[in-house]
């Protein structure tokens, strides 16, 4: 691949993923767009569709641990502000 073709995909991969929907592999659906403009053949994302199922569920589960992490700090947060806070 040369740098216009890499530099399209950067620039639409961007672009099509806050259109992507939030459901699983939706991403899916705005990479077909993706690969037409590149000039590679729409009939490669069936192939990466069959393939994806076990790292997503890898995906997920990191998801899933950010997301509980995130959480954890949050509220240990808001609980150490709520002792602290003077009342008055």
């Amino acid at each position: 691949m040369h740098a216009p073709q890499l530099a399209t995909i950067a620039f639409a991969a961007v672009f099509l993923g806050f259109a992507s929907p939030g459901i699983p592999r939706g991403a899916f659906i705005m990479l077909t767009p993706l690969l037409v403009a590149v000039g590679l053949p729409a009939e490669g994302v069936g192939i990466l569709i069959a393939v994806d199922a076990i790292p997503d569920t890898f995906v997920t589960v990191l998801n899933s641990t950010g997301n509980l992490a995130a959480t954890a700090l949050v509220a240990r947060g808001a609980v150490s502000n709520a002792v602290s806070a003077p009342t008055g």
